[in-house]
This record gives C-alpha cells, structure tokens and sequence, in this order.
C-alpha cells in the first residue's frame, strides 16, 4: 500500500514540476492569461512557475509533503479565483479550454487535499 501512495504522490507531483517549467518556456502565453488587475504579472509567472517545481519536487522526494501541499493548494485556489473564474464568466459555457483548465486545477487541488489529509493522519498516528 505504501508504494501506491508513493507512486500517486509521483503522479500529482509531476504535472507540477512540467507546469512550473512551462512557466519559464512559454511564459508569453501566460501573461495573457492574466488579469489586468494583477500588479507584476511577469514576476508573479516566474515566481508561481519556480514554486510549482519546488514543491513538485519537494513531493516527489518525500520532503516538506505537507508543507508544500498547502503552498500548491494556495496556488491552486488562488488560480481559480483569479484567472479561471473570470475566463469562464467572460467565455461562458463555450469557452472549452477555460473549462479544462478549470477542472484540471479543481482535480489536482482535490488530490493535494487528500495528500493533506493522508499526511495530517500520519501525523497523529506517530504522535
């Protein structure tokens, strides 16, 4: 049992580290996806983009979980509230990509709050 909750915290872990990196290679296409309310949208890409692979890592090799599982959470939630949201109200229900990103987001924050709650238990197991 424990090398499927290795390996699923591998699977949820990566598309981060990947998402971080595409950060930094395609952060042009990010920029637009920016609220124009968001002050130091560039620097705000790099930063999300260097957390992600941070914590994506940090996951993978067992390190800070539950730390960094809240800081991707944050990210998360902060991601929907502030570009994901709005593209939707903007696009409606046609607007497909917007949907996928979307429920992509709410899936992976389903997963980092399972992570949160597995990792929580440990805890108290322990103590």
């Amino acid at each position: 049992m424990k090398n499927l909750n290795y390996i699923g915290r591998i699977l949820l872990a990566l598309p981060f580290v990947i998402f971080g990196i595409n950060h930094f290679i395609i952060y042009d296409v990010f920029i637009g996806m920016l609220s124009s309310f968001i002050p130091h949208s560039a620097y705000l890409i790099f930063l999300t983009g260097a957390l992600m692979i941070i914590s994506g890592c940090a996951i993978i090799i067992n390190k800070y979980v539950l730390f960094f599982c809240y800081v991707l959470a944050g990210l998360l939630i902060t991601f929907t509230i502030t570009i994901h949201i709005p593209s939707l109200i903007e696009g409606g229900t046609s607007n497909h990509l917007a949907w996928f990103a979307f429920l992509k987001d709410i899936g992976l924050l389903g997963g980092l709050l399972i992570i949160i709650s597995n990792e929580t238990n440990a805890k108290k197991v322990e103590e």
